[in-house]
């Protein structure tokens, strides 16, 4: 079985990459609410390949925090995993419930840069004290016309595969909880930990490469939605299965 459950460390820089090398443009996801718009592991590789340059550009470094505040979209999880691909760290908070702790949370991420989705009013979140960049996350298009950050990502090369920054032991994500019964908490997790995580729940539900995997979780209440995190649709990567994203904004 592609991707079998190890307790070997695997970088996401090499899961992406032996994936995008084994099955090239099959779907990695399909956003149902978009046309049923794709992304292909190939895609991904090369998204990750750019963010790298555009990191290395910057002087990004290991434990350098990016927060992303937007919805769950094909955008939203194909810059969760690049960033961790490049060894920085992706910190996120769910934007409909904790937003009266988002200034809070940025300051205490003190993060180097702001991925945001349009639309949604977040910008007025920003604190002019604080000098970091904010870019609107935009929409990709695998065949031209990407807005926001992806149209910032197709002036660099995607077909140079260069070294993440990071060590195991370094920061690769960082969640927040939702916040509905207490204060929001930020929750750390190791880019060594980050495989093993995706492996684990692979195997737990005996998903293979002829797998499905199902994100419905933007339909349920607002309290149900709470208790989940970044990782529904991510760990389909490791086992080659299809993932589909299903999400109604506002709701």
């Amino acid at each position: 079985m592609l991707g079998s459950q190890t307790t070997d460390y695997k970088s996401v820089r090499k899961l992406l990459a032996d994936q995008a090398a084994i099955l090239g443009d099959k779907p990695y996801m399909i956003f149902i609410d978009r046309d049923e718009k794709a992304l292909s592991f190939a895609a991904l590789h090369r998204r990750g390949n750019q963010i790298a340059h555009f990191f290395a550009e910057r002087g990004l470094k290991r434990n350098d925090r990016v927060f992303m505040l937007s919805e769950k979209s094909l955008e939203f999880i194909a810059v969760f995993l690049v960033v961790q691909r490049c060894g920085a760290t992706i910190a996120t908070s769910n934007v409909e419930m904790n937003r009266a702790y988002i200034g809070e949370i940025l300051h205490a991420v003190d993060h180097a840069l702001v991925l945001v989705q349009e639309g949604l009013g977040l910008e007025d979140l920003r604190d002019p004290e604080m000098a970091v960049d904010w870019l609107a996350l935009g929409d990709w298009n695998e065949t031209g016309g990407s807005t926001g950050f992806f149209d910032v990502l197709s002036n660099y090369p995607d077909d140079d595969d260069i070294a993440e920054v990071c060590t195991p032991e370094d920061i690769a994500v960082i969640f927040y909880t939702s916040g509905t019964e207490a204060k929001p908490k930020g929750v750390m997790q190791a880019h060594s930990a980050v495989w093993p995580n995706y492996d684990a729940t692979a195997d737990c539900v005996d998903l293979d490469e002829r797998g499905r995997v199902v994100d419905c979780t933007g339909i349920f209440p607002k309290k149900v939605r709470g208790i989940r995190n970044r990782k529904e649709l991510c760990f389909a990567s490791c086992r080659a299965a299809l993932a589909f994203l299903f999400h109604q904004p506002g709701q």
